[in-house]
């Protein structure tokens, strides 16, 4: 399942209660028509805050999006000759920050898509790693994240990137 987290009392949590990715598109739009999904998606797309992780496409099998079973070795690898260096939310982007097009899983997911993402005014990316530097670069270039939590060696990595 993929949620909202809650960071206090103040807070509330919520829960999609679905996969990060379906195992179609028709399947997808079934599932976001659903109003509770559908619910969801709109408190998500109301929030003041985002937090969210940054994968890179070069961690290949210790990508936490290969993990977790939402994509395979070989699709990561087609992901990856397409352009793209990194990704949020399930949806991969290049190294200048636009998404990547044609890539099947981006018609497959049903949490909210980078647009929306977009219009939250903070939006806190969380990730660490050199082996991210770029991606995490990518993620700002595309405005996907305007706040970052790293390690001191990443963020060196990144402002040499």
């Amino acid at each position: 399942m993929t949620g909202i987290g809650q960071l206090n009392a103040a807070c509330s949590v919520n829960i999609i209660p679905a996969p990060l990715r379906a195992s179609s598109a028709d399947i997808a739009r079934t599932l976001k028509n659903e109003n509770c999904v559908k619910d969801v998606l709109l408190a998500a797309q109301a929030a003041d805050v985002a937090i969210v992780g940054i994968g890179a496409v070069s961690q290949q099998d210790d990508a936490t999006i290969i993990r977790s079973g939402y994509i395979s070795q070989g699709e990561q690898l087609m992901i990856g000759r397409k352009g793209a260096v990194g990704d949020i939310l399930g949806y991969f982007f290049d190294a200048k920050g636009d998404v990547v097009t044609d890539i099947k899983i981006h018609n497959e997911l049903i949490g909210l898509p980078l647009s929306a993402l977009k219009t939250i005014p903070v939006r806190v990316g969380v990730a660490g790693g050199e082996n991210k530097a770029e991606a995490i670069a990518a993620a700002m270039k595309g405005g996907y994240i305007n706040a970052l939590v790293t390690d001191q060696d990443t963020a060196a990595a990144i402002l040499r990137n």
